[in-house]
């Protein structure tokens, strides 16, 4: 695995981890255990847009369109934007758990952007009407407007996760999940940049 990390504005860290292989039974467990380590909280708020059709095939996106949705109760998932079933918004809520872990992988392979967080004092109700914040790019709008203190992001081309959180989050701490992560799991392949 390979990190890269930048401040962005307002001190916002970004951390971008790469080097997944989402079809491995490794690269999988590897992801599951990273959002398990960083996450705190009980229930994680999504924000989901458009179908993956560039890595899925028709009969598998045609599957992903059932199981995807039934995977939360009636209504803790939403669509409010859509153009077509390729082009939407969605959005959902789902409890922090084990099984919770498993189904972020098969989000992962079926939308091709996904952002999700642990709230702070932010209702569900309030999070459905304002699910689009600016920027949106890496959650950051959800972090401005303290939302949330850490945010998690489908990378691009299903290869890399990018965790962006504020000044307030334990900076060293992350570095340290990451380093036992990497020391368990004998990735030590990686290096840091700007840490």
């Amino acid at each position: 695995m390979r990190y890269n990390k930048k401040i962005l504005k307002n001190g916002i860290h970004e951390v971008e981890i790469t080097g997944f292989d989402i079809e491995t039974a490794e690269s999988k467990e590897l992801l599951k255990t990273i959002i398990s380590l960083l996450t705190s909280g009980i229930e994680y708020y999504f924000h989901f847009s458009n179908e993956d059709s560039f890595f899925l095939e028709d009969d598998e996106l045609v599957k992903c369109r059932h199981d995807v949705p039934n995977q939360f109760s009636s209504d803790n998932y939403l669509v409010p934007f859509k153009i077509d079933d390729e082009h939407f918004d969605s959005i959902g809520f789902l409890p922090v758990n084990n099984q919770t872990y498993e189904k972020i992988l098969d989000f992962w392979n079926y939308f091709e952007g996904m952002t999700f967080f642990t709230p702070k004092d932010v209702s569900k109700e309030l999070f459905k009407k304002s699910y689009k914040i600016e920027p949106q790019e890496n959650g950051v709008g959800y972090l401005d407007s303290n939302y949330a203190e850490s945010v998690f992001n489908k990378g691009h081309d299903r290869d890399s996760l990018v965790f962006s959180y504020t000044p307030t989050y334990d900076d060293q701490s992350l570095k340290v999940i990451l380093d036992r992560i990497d020391k368990e799991n004998h990735t030590r392949n990686y290096s840091w940049f700007n840490w």
